[in-house]
C-alpha cells in the first residue's frame, strides 16, 4: 500500500445558529376543542403526539367524544395547519371559542381563542 493517496479528515464548518426574533413567553395557554368520533380518539392523540410539543389533548366529555387541546398562543399558524392535515386522515368537528379580551374592564370578547389559565374544561354539548 505504498501507493495509495494520503486522505485527509475536514473538520465540519461550524455553523452559527439563528434564533430570529424571540417572543415573550404567554401569560395564558391557548384552547380549542375537537368533536372526534369516540373510536378515532386514539388516532388523534397518536397524530399531535407525533408533532414534538405542538400541543396535548384530553377528553373534556368522555359521552361525546369531545376534545380539549391546548397549546401555545405562538404556534396557533402551526396548530391550525396540523388540523388541517389532520383532517385528511381524521372526520372531526372543530370548535374555536372566542379569545378572552386582556383588558379588565371591558366586557366585549375578540375572535380567535380562548386562552385559558389552568385546568378550565368546557362541554361540546350543545
Amino acid at each position: 500500500m505504498e501507493n495509495a493517496p494520503e486522505l485527509k479528515l475536514i473538520a465540519p464548518k461550524k455553523r452559527r445558529m439563528h434564533f430570529g426574533r424571540t417572543l415573550p413567553p404567554p401569560e395564558n395557554s391557548a384552547c380549542m376543542y375537537v368533536q372526534i368520533a369516540p373510536h378515532d380518539v386514539g388516532m388523534f392523540r397518536f397524530l399531535l403526539e407525533a408533532e414534538d410539543n405542538l400541543g396535548y389533548m384530553s377528553v373534556a366529555d368522555r359521552w361525546s367524544a369531545c376534545l380539549k387541546v391546548v397549546f401555545s398562543p405562538h404556534q396557533e399558524k402551526a396548530m391550525r395547519a396540523w388540523l388541517k392535515a389532520a383532517a385528511e386522515t381524521i372526520d372531526f368537528k372543530e370548535i374555536w371559542l372566542p379569545r378572552q379580551n386582556n383588558s379588565v374592564n371591558s366586557g366585549e370578547k375578540a375572535p380567535g381563542l380562548l386562552l385559558v389559565a389552568g385546568g378550565a374544561e368546557g362541554n361540546c354539548r350543545d
